[in-house]
């Protein structure tokens, strides 16, 4: 759990969980990591009331992301999963958010991982959260 001490979060990650957190989005997390490790990363980033309980990781010594994580994500906050957003780094979390039912948004951190995500598949991938969290402040203004 070292890790958690020196890991790096997406560009825009910690404001975009807070933007979707403050205009009342349900937020889960699911993980290939350990659900310690995550609650702990979460808990120095001061995350951890934005998730609550909903941290999905591995089980049983498995070291990538099981595909039923997702779905357990989905059922246990209640929510269709056409209406979620699956936010992920990999083609393993494209197929995964593709085998729940979810739209899929990629983040990449450089050429090669958004060349693969592509390769994979995914039609939108970047290299900033902004965007997503510009569009969830965006489509949660009051309406006139």
């Amino acid at each position: 759990m070292t890790a958690t001490l020196t890991a790096r979060p997406a560009l825009y990650a910690d404001n975009l969980v807070r933007t979707w957190s403050a205009v009342g989005t349900r937020l889960a997390v699911a993980t290939g990591h350990s659900a310690d490790a995550v609650h702990a990363y979460l808990e120095g980033r001061g995350l951890t009331g934005c998730f609550g309980p909903h941290v999905y990781g591995r089980t049983g010594g498995l070291a990538h992301l099981g595909h039923d994580a997702p779905p357990r994500a989905l059922a246990a906050l209640g929510v269709d999963p056409a209406e979620a957003l699956v936010v992920g780094f990999t083609p393993e979390e494209l197929r995964a958010a593709r085998d729940a039912g979810a739209p899929f948004r990629g983040y990449a951190r450089d050429l090669a991982a958004y060349d693969r995500l592509r390769a994979a598949g995914a039609p939108l991938v970047t290299g900033t959260l902004e965007p997503v969290r510009q569009a969830v402040w965006e489509l949660n203004l009051p309406r006139r």
